[in-house]
């Protein structure tokens, strides 16, 4: 749970009993803040992560041949040339974080990709 949450969630615990918070107290500097995209941000776990590769590959999915010039990173636009898939719902029903989310195998990545704006937003490595 990110810092700024849980400031938030003290804050309205002392409002709703009544008690003003002192504004020194919720004023830090030990990490800077998450901006609204990291927060918004698809987290999985391991677990998650293996589920999603293992239900894939069962399925025998073929992998494409990457873009040569792009690097893939989390938060880049996914190329138009990668035909993305929507996860299947074997997927979707145990992990229901990635139902909005479509997928691309690439050479020796599984991309999880936004599908409404193509944002990368988790790499598996094979």
């Amino acid at each position: 749970m990110s810092d700024r949450f849980c400031k938030g969630a003290v804050v309205l615990s002392l409002v709703l009993a009544g008690v003003a918070p002192a504004s020194a107290e919720l004023t830090t500097t030990t990490a800077p803040a998450e901006t609204y995209a990291q927060c918004a941000r698809l987290r999985l776990n391991r677990a998650q992560e293996a589920f999603i590769l293992q239900s894939l590959m069962k399925q025998k999915v073929d992998a494409q041949a990457a873009p040569s010039s792009f690097k893939a990173e989390v938060g880049q636009r996914a190329p138009d040339t990668v035909v993305l898939k929507q996860l299947p719902k074997s997927v979707t029903e145990r992990v229901w974080a990635v139902t909005p989310y479509g997928y691309a195998m690439l050479n020796d990545q599984l991309w999880i990709v936004n599908l409404r704006d193509r944002i990368i937003d988790d790499i598996i490595a094979l």
